[in-house]
């Protein structure tokens, strides 16, 4: 799909506009559906990332002017604003961090104006920003919008709230990642007492406590504690993702890295091995998960014979 099909299918909406706004609606999303499509390898609309903001400009254009003729002010606002975040997301799992940040910029600065400083929508845009610097490396500018996320959350939605457990959660993870285990702990705890009322024992997201606390408490060096706080996440993620998910495969992967940290490396090679027959069924040739597990058993049964 070249920028040319991409310009094509925005003119026709502009041509139906006249015929009814559902009609323009209708061009409207096949122009947002060609601007994230993948195409087929040949003639992509991401072939040249300068033609992705190019024909985003058009799809903006289009849904103030036409696309959404009948809707209000405010929901044009809500409509633009989410396209950016969207854009954004797409650009964030594709490892465009950068490129993330400038499209919830753009969402934040139309939610700011729209809603206020305090609504729960402008504490997602704080939140996707913080998780875009931190993937670039920049921790403490993730704290910062981090925050800014949890301070506005904790107003509209209180304290006890799932979304309250997420931010202290993130606060936690850049925090560890600049190597302050200590205070991402005092993080990790609160998200995992809110999760665990909010959520209840047997959710996922109290599982990703639970790991959590475990990573950190392995990073100062306490690996039965560790332990301790891996076994309960496997528990909860093998009950309700199955045996044979990812998930459950990371679980015995960070199990295993405790035990071996400990110089139990029979107890760690059954993890790792645990974990690598589930990557093998769920994860494609070569994947880099993989490839480091490998590494780890081998290193392990090295370490065994020695």
């Amino acid at each position: 799909m070249t920028y040319l099909d991409c310009l094509s299918a925005a003119l026709g909406a502009l041509r139906v506009n006249a015929m009814g706004s559902t009609e323009a609606k209708q061009k409207v999303a096949a122009v947002m559906e060609i601007s994230n499509r993948p195409g087929d390898g040949r003639n992509r609309i991401h072939y040249r990332w300068s033609w992705r903001p190019i024909a985003s400009a058009a799809i903006v254009v289009l849904m103030l002017s036409f696309g959404f003729a009948n809707s209000s002010p405010a929901q044009k606002s809500a409509d633009v604003a989410s396209f950016y975040s969207n854009l954004g997301g797409q650009s964030y799992g594709e490892g465009q961090y950068r490129e993330a940040i400038g499209y919830y910029e753009k969402s934040l600065a139309i939610n700011r104006e729209a809603l206020g400083e305090k609504h729960p929508e402008i504490a997602n845009n704080y939140n996707n920003l913080g998780a875009a610097w931190h993937n670039l490396g920049k921790s403490r500018k993730a704290i910062g919008y981090y925050e800014k996320a949890l301070a506005i959350n904790r107003e509209a939605l209180g304290e006890k709230h799932p979304e309250i457990a997420t931010n202290y959660n993130n606060l936690g993870a850049a925090w560890e990642s600049l190597g302050n285990y200590r205070k991402a702990i005092g993080y990790y705890e609160t998200s995992l007492a809110i999760s665990r009322e909010a959520l209840g024992e047997r959710h996922s997201g109290t599982a990703i406590a639970y790991n959590n606390l475990g990573e950190a408490w392995q990073a100062l060096g306490q690996y039965q504690k560790a332990i301790g706080y891996y076994e309960k996440a496997l528990a909860i993620v093998s009950k309700a993702l199955g045996g044979k998910h990812p998930s459950t495969a990371m679980g015995y992967n960070n199990l295993g890295g405790a035990w071996d940290s400990l110089g139990q490396f029979q107890k760690a090679i059954g993890y790792y091995e645990k974990a690598l027959a589930i990557f093998k069924e769920t994860l494609p040739k070569g994947h880099s998960k993989k490839r480091k597990l490998e590494a780890n058993l081998a290193e392990a049964k090295k370490q065994q014979r020695k």
